[in-house]
């Protein structure tokens, strides 16, 4: 909740203002290409936006909360419990509230209203909207609501405001994926392979650019080897006191 609550008043703290040179930079990155065109030959489709829709709106929540309900019960293993858990609320203060608000930006789906040129990723909206209204299951639902959210004057009441970098979808993602791996390589398989969808929904659902999941990773990458020296210290310097029970 604290977190939502600030996501809805970072236009105020900080106007949107990065969505163009993010563009900017995607088209740099890709070989004057948007990233979403790389994608939409073979994944912009029906079937593939239904699946990646469903893990990205929904599988996610659950693979979140339940891996931080795991981490917390996981006593066995205290230091990977501790670097799990620091690194996931360093990762939702620091890169989804702090880094969100100097960085303010909307994203793709949003871009219409806040980058220029206006119309640069309308192919993509209208392509989402296309295979929504056919009947298959897409984000649109969710970008009208949110959209529809944060136009709202009750703040407290919408908990929806919009931010784009970086990529707290693709941060957990990573940062699952970095704690699975501890487990061996069955989990590391399918962690990977969940990573690997929520970053190619990040950008193939239009909610964010490619570079918000690129700085999203290497955030994360960072806060979990800092949580682990963390966790590391933390736990040598209570075992004297410890043993000494």
């Amino acid at each position: 909740m604290a977190f939502t609550q600030m996501k809805s008043i970072i236009p105020i703290l900080h106007p949107y203002d990065w969505d163009t040179t993010f563009a900017q930079l995607d088209a740099w990155l890709h070989f004057g290409t948007q990233p979403w065109q790389w994608l939409a030959p073979l994944l912009l489709n029906g079937p593939i936006v239904s699946i990646i829709t469903v893990i990205y709106t929904g599988i996610w929540f659950l693979a979140c909360f339940g891996t931080l309900t795991y981490a917390a019960l996981d006593i066995n293993r205290p230091q990977a419990r501790m670097q799990f858990i620091l690194s996931y609320f360093a990762c939702w203060s620091i890169m989804g509230t702090f880094a969100a608000i100097i960085f303010s930006s909307v994203g793709p789906v949003y871009f219409q209203h806040f980058g220029t040129p206006s119309n640069l990723y309308q192919p993509l909206t209208e392509q989402l909207r296309l295979l929504d209204a056919q009947g298959w299951f897409t984000p649109v639902f969710a970008i009208d609501l949110v959209w529809n959210a944060s136009q709202s004057k009750n703040i407290a009441m919408s908990g929806l405001g919009i931010s784009a970098m970086p990529s707290l979808h693709v941060a957990m993602g990573c940062l699952i994926y970095l704690y699975a791996r501890t487990f061996g390589p069955i989990a590391r398989l399918i962690s990977g392979a969940f990573f690997g969808m929520i970053f190619v929904g990040s950008v193939l659902l239009g909610w964010h650019y490619a570079i918000d999941s690129y700085a999203a990773i290497f955030g994360t990458v960072i806060i979990w080897k800092a949580a682990g020296w963390v966790s590391k210290m933390t736990l040598k310097a209570r075992a004297p006191a410890i043993s000494g029970i």
